[in-house]
């Protein structure tokens, strides 16, 4: 643990996100421009409040290796979703995937002081499902054709969900897993 931190995404990350976005998404069909204009555009969201986009850092390497987000904020009901996570290929995920979760999760509960933090994973996603198993969060439903995506399919969703009451006992568990 704390090899990995999370940074508010700026205008200066733009390059190494898009290297990034490009070597992990085949879908990404985008250029630079598109990638600068999509940062600005987040950022105004965060200015607002309404979107907490963030690169992970890895403190050892001194380098950006992926992007997370929290958005789709409701602070009235303490409601936030999470996800929106990319990484090269390039690098070992298992252990960075989880890092970013608990980082994420404790920034909501913890700082943001929400009662609710949902997890979106698209159904192919076997990576991201295994991960959130492995920190002991329950699927909540599936949202059967709840997307389309830029190539056209219908994407299925599955929704996981935890609240502010089991969040000692998630943390306890990923501290104590990353310990062994």
């Amino acid at each position: 643990m704390d090899n990995m931190t999370l940074k508010v995404m700026t205008a200066e990350d733009i390059d190494s996100l898009y290297r990034i976005i490009i070597e992990s998404l085949e879908l990404w069909t985008n250029n630079l421009d598109d990638m600068r204009a999509l940062v600005e555009e987040i950022n105004e969201y965060f200015s607002k409040g309404r979107v907490f986009p963030y690169i992970v850092f890895n403190q050892i390497t001194n380098q950006i290796i992926g992007k997370a987000r929290l958005y789709e904020v409701s602070l009235e009901h303490g409601i936030i979703e999470m996800g929106s996570t990319v990484y090269p290929d390039s690098i070992q995920i298992n252990s960075v995937d989880k890092e970013c979760v608990f980082l994420l999760l404790k920034h909501a509960f913890q700082k943001l002081d929400m009662t609710q933090v949902q997890i979106k994973v698209d159904f192919q996603n076997k990576r991201a499902q295994k991960t959130i198993k492995h920190l002991g969060i329950c699927r909540e439903s599936v949202l059967i054709n709840e997307n389309i995506l830029h190539n056209g399919q219908v994407r299925k969703t599955l929704v996981y969900c935890i609240v502010k009451e089991e969040w000692p006992l998630i943390k306890l568990k990923y501290k104590s897993k990353i310990i062994i």
